[in-house]
């Protein structure tokens, strides 16, 4: 159950950055009491709205509004780091190759590339992608992708490729993983 408590309202230690609530502007939804409600005055404003007229008196169109959790912490967190040298093969299971009880790709142990593999589940109206962007601390944005996929295509058209194709694809996120393995592997899988 989500409770709404206005800046200010709670008992005793302030809320942690995981317990705070942004309101999804709506008519049933206890907007913020402080300069936030004005940034949310503001833009309703712009598209000449207000929460009042999200309330229509056709049920499909009234828009009852909901909160989202600024921080976000992925569910049931796991990860692996798997060696692979050939850019083809997969290196995740899909739900077919579960259904079918077949093992999970091991990669290659004496593969030139590093790949850390993640599962993890998120509540509705998280994105997968945004978890992905924190832990990489990589650009989300469209321009930075389809320039790593550039730099990507002819590693992938070349085969396999040498030792300098791995260099490319270790990250930060690799890096770490494996000097924190120890502590990895953990339930809560930290804070994002």
């Amino acid at each position: 159950m989500t409770m709404a408590l206005h800046a200010g309202a709670h008992h005793g230690a302030p809320p942690s950055s995981p317990q705070v609530l942004l309101p999804l502007p709506g008519f049933k939804v206890a907007m913020p009491r402080h300069a936030v409600a004005k940034v949310y005055e503001d833009v309703l404003a712009h598209w000449g709205l207000s929460a009042e007229k999200l309330a229509h008196r056709v049920k499909e169109l009234a828009l009852p509004g909901s909160y989202r959790r600024l921080l976000q912490r992925p569910l049931h967190l796991e990860w692996s780091i798997l060696q692979y040298s050939d850019p083809t093969a997969p290196l995740a299971p899909t739900d077919l190759t579960r259904m079918r009880s077949q093992p999970d790709p091991l990669g290659d142990p004496e593969g030139t590339r590093t790949a850390v593999r993640l599962e993890f589940t998120l509540p509705p109206s998280t994105y997968a992608t945004m978890c992905l962007r924190e832990l990489t601390k990589q650009s989300s944005e469209l321009g930075h992708q389809l320039s790593l996929n550039e730099r990507a295509a002819p590693l992938a058209a070349a085969g396999a490729g040498g030792p300098e194709a791995g260099a490319m694809d270790a990250t930060s996120v690799g890096q770490d993983a494996r000097a924190g393995k120890d502590a990895g592997n953990e339930e809560d899988g930290g804070q994002l």
